[in-house]
């Protein structure tokens, strides 16, 4: 990636930062100005490919699988049939949910935070969605 922006969506330097980091979390991204040089060097290594044999249960599923060959010619391979729920039973997955906090409480004090969730979440019942729109200006 040449900026920031493009670090954000670019799938070999997310992975990368997981690597150089340690961790990938809401701050990964939005604490790094520049872009990481480390990171940059082993995004430079990663390669993504689509693998025609996970397509068919798309959309019902989205597998996924990650292979990872290291300096020594092993190879570590991690599949995925179905990634973690973005909502439970009773709603928006606790992952998902504190996702939103941590960025949402970067710009809104905590309580207009869970006040704009709560509302995206009861979106369908809102009379009206200029009061959610107001909430972000």
């Amino acid at each position: 990636p040449k900026n920031q922006l493009g670090g954000m969506f670019s799938i070999p330097y997310n992975v990368a930062l997981l690597i150089v980091r340690g961790g990938h979390d809401v701050g990964a991204l939005a604490d790094q100005q520049p872009l990481l040089p480390e990171a940059l060097e082993v995004a430079a290594r990663v390669r993504v490919s689509a693998d025609a044999t996970l397509a068919p249960p798309y959309p019902l599923a989205r597998p996924a699988r990650v292979e990872v060959r290291l300096c020594d010619g092993s190879t570590l391979d991690e599949f995925v049939a179905t990634p973690p729920p973005l909502a439970e039973a009773d709603g928006l997955s606790s992952a998902l949910r504190a996702k939103f906090m941590g960025l949402a409480t970067r710009e809104l004090p905590i309580a207009r935070a869970q006040s704009l969730l709560d509302d995206l979440l009861n979106i369908e019942q809102a009379p009206s969605t200029r009061r959610i729109f107001l909430e972000l200006a």
